[in-house]
């Protein structure tokens, strides 16, 4: 904004203040005088310039732990708890990962499940599991964590990654 332009043709508030008009607003708020002619409309448009980027601010922010889960299980495979034991039953070859916390898994887990907690996941994969065509089956509590891990999975190259519907209290209240 150059003085010449008359208050009615400042423009989009989206154009960003001339140091200048910074330094000048900046003295408006420590002596509460203005320093020039155009400094009270210097002010509306740092006023703008800042509403504009607090609105930024709000609008880039990340996503939600919900976003992401819905995201993942729109990527991936889940299977539900009848088929997973009916896998099972039939000894289909099954790598389980239970994507837990360790305490968690310590106190009880699905029989023959492997401690793969998401922090390291990603890390002991390829030593956990070397097959990257084995049948991988995460589960987590309720669903969401093993959805989150299927995905990385997935994008690490496993290609039969599925997350268990309802998790360990899904399996534990059908009596596992």
């Amino acid at each position: 904004m150059d003085r010449k332009t008359p208050p009615a043709q400042i423009g989009p508030r989206r154009r960003m203040p001339y140091r200048s008009t910074i330094r000048a607003n900046c003295q408006f708020f420590e002596t509460g005088r203005p320093l020039a002619r155009w400094s009270i409309i210097n002010y509306i448009v740092m006023e703008a310039f800042w509403e504009d980027c607090e609105m930024m601010m709000q609008t880039r922010r990340g996503k939600s732990f919900q976003q992401l889960v819905m995201e993942a299980k729109s990527r991936i495979r889940e299977v539900p708890l009848t088929e997973f034991m009916r896998w099972r039953s039939e000894n289909r070859p099954l790598v389980i990962l239970d994507v837990r916390e360790p305490e968690q898994f310590d106190a009880e887990h699905i029989p023959q499940a492997i401690k793969a907690p998401r922090g390291i996941l990603e890390l002991e994969i390829d030593e956990m599991v070397p097959d990257q065509d084995a049948t991988i089956v995460c589960y987590c509590g309720g669903g969401s964590r093993s959805a989150l891990a299927a995905d990385t999975l997935q994008a690490m190259g496993y290609e039969n990654v599925y997350s268990l519907v309802g998790g360990f209290r899904g399996w534990s209240q059908s009596n596992g």
